[in-house]
């Protein structure tokens, strides 16, 4: 849903009262390298859920997570910047079903949270706060 901004505006105005958009990543690089996306990008799902803030609905992001990845600080400032521009009202977490042995990912080195941590991060910087589940 969130690739077709247009087929969104069309349906908001028809009275769509929530929308789910997937994604693993607030940055570009890493959503591609998971979603593999055909005609369309991640600046793409965030068009869709800007135009359907015109009509107020009830926002689900559907957050693909994954602990040493989605704790990062880089991800979680990304996840606030995103959440802050298009005022998410909900963010359902899944678990993002990746290896947890990989021997080398692109993101070693940098500085993690506990994810109990970014959990409570995310919801300190939300007013309304953003429902986490």
């Amino acid at each position: 849903m969130g690739s077709l901004p247009e087929k969104v505006k069309r349906l908001c105005d028809a009275g769509l009262d929530s929308i789910r958009v997937t994604l693993n990543s607030p940055h570009s690089n890493f959503f591609r390298r998971y979603h593999r996306p055909k005609g369309f990008t991640l600046q793409t799902d965030h068009k869709s859920l800007d135009r359907s803030e015109r009509k107020r609905p009830l926002y689900f992001d559907h957050l693909l997570v994954f602990p040493g990845f989605t704790d990062r600080e880089g991800e979680v400032e990304g996840l606030i910047a995103l959440i802050k521009k298009v005022r998410l009202d909900l963010i359902q977490m899944r678990n993002l079903n990746i290896d947890p042995d990989l021997s080398s990912s692109p993101w070693e080195g940098e500085a993690e949270w506990e994810f109990l941590e970014m959990i409570r991060v995310l919801k300190m910087n939300f007013l309304p706060p953003v429902r986490l589940f």
